[in-house]
């Protein structure tokens, strides 16, 4: 959980994307995503055996998979439900290993048949030493297909210098399902303190582990505690989360179900991506600080960190700013964010912005022209607000890409190989930019500006770039038409939003 699915992210293994947008997720990887970072937990998964060892449940936690035991549902258990099995599964659990807590985690099977795991854990509960937490299914747990287009909709609408306020309750791929379990049944009410932090553990970027440690350090210099992370540590930990004033939060559902039963507030960051550079860390900060009226102490540090850290900062930027980019994305609702990051944060040099992208976009997500325009409008108001003279072009011609390229030193784009045909070395576009403190900002800091010194030149020669690739759709053939035809036909079927 700290590390951002590490797997996935760095070394590409099961990309998240890929995952989420052209999967349907099992949500049980979500349920154990959240419980495996709890300690002296176990997991009975109550459904037949091929579901405990489906190969999508290890895409969030494929290092713990040992703490699971499935009850193994048969014919028997499905027509008169799962009651003895279960029962006799969780006393032989806690008379061998003495858990904390033991994690009743429902299937697509037991929805169907609607068996009543809570009524079932309850009867055995005083039999029992561990606290069994039952996680009640809220049938479809992803992102509803119209999410996408809502979320594309609000993104166009706000200004690009606020911050994405998000007024849906997503119930988080299973993940919030744990979570609300935790505020229902784990938590206990405590004397709140003054000056308290709860933080999610979950969603922080690569590196997790240290930005949170480091995110803690400067709150504690701000006289904030951390009182714990969630759902990070036992369930004893758990239980006292009440005590914290605030709760720092990455999905919102959980938090607005822990204030409406023990009063806490919460602040919350829809777009982690969003908070970007020596000014949104102080923003960050600030708001923390309103919220627990610490607005003085808080700012003393904000300058004792800016003043350690301006000096090597300006000067990086201006080893940045040197050399001349192009940057090269698929679609034009992130052309702002990414000025921000690369242009007024990073100090490079954008010399133009190409966008590639599906010609079909517009439709295929449901989205009227003036929401198309709205970005466009977006990515101008952008590059004039940051002093950016970079030309925008949407879907260039070969031709004018290999005109562009005579202007530039790099690219950064993602690292498909087809853009080694530019030659011209790249900057990865999707490098880690998150960073709610100064160190872990400087870090990255000082890596993109190694990279840009000497950006990845990627071979020319490669196998792959004898062959001719879909522009859009790589690695498709661009003379593909069989998989062209799948992919409309899975688009109508599923990703078109409803009318």
């Amino acid at each position: 959980m700290n590390e951002f699915y590490k797997d996935c992210l760095i070394l590409d293994m099961k990309p998240n994307s890929i995952v989420h947008r052209y999967a349907v997720n099992g949500k049980i990887s979500g349920n154990l995503g959240a419980i495996t970072c709890l300690d002296n937990a176990l997991i009975i998964l109550v459904s037949p055996i091929g579901c405990g060892f489906h190969y999508r449940y290890t895409v969030r936690a494929r290092n713990k998979l040992n703490d699971v035991d499935c009850v193994n549902l048969k014919n028997q258990e499905v027509v008169f439900g799962s009651h003895d099995k279960l029962v006799a599964l969780i006393k032989k659990l806690d008379a061998e290993y003495a858990p904390k807590a033991i994690f009743v985690v429902p299937s697509v099977v037991t929805d169907v048949i609607n068996d009543d795991l809570t009524g079932i854990s309850n009867s055995v509960q005083t039999e029992v030493k561990a606290k069994i937490v039952v996680i009640v299914s809220q049938a479809f747990s992803h992102m509803d297909k119209s999410n996408f287009t809502k979320n594309l909709k609000n993104t166009a609408m706000q200004k690009n210098s606020t911050k994405q306020v998000s007024n849906v309750l997503y119930k988080g791929c299973g993940y919030v399902e744990v979570m609300d379990a935790l505020v229902e049944q784990v938590m206990e009410p405590q004397k709140i303190e003054p000056n308290s932090v709860n933080i999610e553990s979950f969603l922080w970027g690569y590196g997790g582990a240290t930005k949170l440690e480091r995110m803690q350090n400067l709150l504690l210099r701000m006289g904030i505690k951390v009182n714990t992370f969630l759902p990070l540590g036992d369930i004893d930990s758990i239980k006292i989360a009440p005590k914290a004033k605030l709760n720092i939060v990455r999905r919102k559902k959980w938090a607005v179900s822990m204030k409406t039963r023990f009063g806490t507030d919460f602040f919350h960051l829809a777009m982690p991506f969003e908070w970007h550079g020596f000014d949104d860390i102080c923003e960050f900060y600030r708001e923390i600080g309103k919220h627990l009226d610490l607005e003085t102490s808080v700012e003393k540090i904000l300058q004792e960190e800016i003043e350690k850290y301006k000096s090597r900062y300006e000067e990086l930027k201006t080893q940045n700013s040197k050399r001349r980019a192009c940057i090269i994305s698929g679609g034009v609702s992130n052309i702002a964010e990414t000025l921000k990051a690369y242009h007024k944060n990073f100090g490079v040099r954008v010399a133009s912005i190409c966008v590639i992208m599906n010609t079909r976009f517009a439709e295929e997500n449901g989205l009227d022209d003036s929401i198309m325009k709205r970005f466009f409008a977006k990515a101008e108001e952008a590059k004039l607000s940051m002093n950016c003279d970079a030309e925008l072009y949407i879907n260039p011609s070969k031709e004018k890409l290999e005109v562009l390229m005579q202007d530039c030193d790099y690219l950064i784009c993602g690292r498909n190989p087809r853009y080694a045909k530019l030659n011209k070395p790249i900057l990865p576009m999707y490098i880690d930019r998150a960073a709610f403190d100064f160190e872990s900002f400087m870090e990255i800091m000082e890596e993109v500006s190694a990279k840009i010194a000497e950006p990845l030149q990627l071979s020319n020669k490669l196998l792959l770039n004898c062959m001719e690739f879909d522009d859009i759709f790589f690695p498709r053939e661009e003379k593909d038409c069989n998989s062209k035809a799948s992919r409309d036909i899975y688009t109508e079927m599923w990703r078109l939003r409803k009318k």
